[in-house]
């Protein structure tokens, strides 16, 4: 005899008893069984595999939210790096024509992206005359206490206007 001709026979064998006792010896795939409702899942094993999908999908959405606020923050970061650059690019040329340092404190707004930044310009007075550090703070908001980005340029007055150079 094969193994399927054995395997029949078994089936068969099984069948018969089920019919004597009223108890179905095999499962969902015909291995022998107790009982026929070990078929399915239990209610507790539903509920851990719930529990394990559940706090692996909330793992990923808090991972996704801190995502998306690391974006918005370095957004926020690189826009006000462009609006402190450009204030010191126009103290660049507001020197290179006049040769003056600043010697006072500026600040005012600026668009850019949608929205109003605010920026400062401290002039620091450094150790070699005739040069002037400045430290470009820019903020969100006005009464902000700390700001977003800082910039330290420098100034001097050793170049010439166009008019005492020839």
């Amino acid at each position: 005899m094969n193994w399927a001709e054995s395997l029949s026979v078994s089936r068969i064998t099984n069948l018969k008893n089920s019919l004597r006792t009223g108890i179905d010896k095999t499962d969902c795939v015909g291995g022998p069984v107790l009982f026929r409702r070990d078929c399915g899942f239990t209610l507790v094993e539903v509920m851990v595999a719930l529990l394990i999908v559940s706090v692996a999908i909330s793992a990923l959405l808090f991972q996704m939210m801190s995502n998306i606020d690391n974006t918005a923050y370095l957004r926020d970061k690189t826009i006000a790096h462009w609006v402190a650059l450009n204030q010191l690019e126009l103290v660049y040329l507001e020197n290179q024509k006049t040769n003056q340092l600043i010697d006072r404190e500026r600040s005012g707004r600026e668009d850019m992206a949608g929205r109003e930044w605010f920026w400062r310009i401290k002039p620091v007075q450094s150790l070699a005359d005739g040069f002037v550090q400045l430290k470009v703070s820019v903020r969100a908001s006005e009464d902000d206490e700390s700001a977003i980005v800082t910039v330290l340029g420098l100034i001097d007055s050793y170049h010439c206007s166009t008019s005492r150079c020839e």
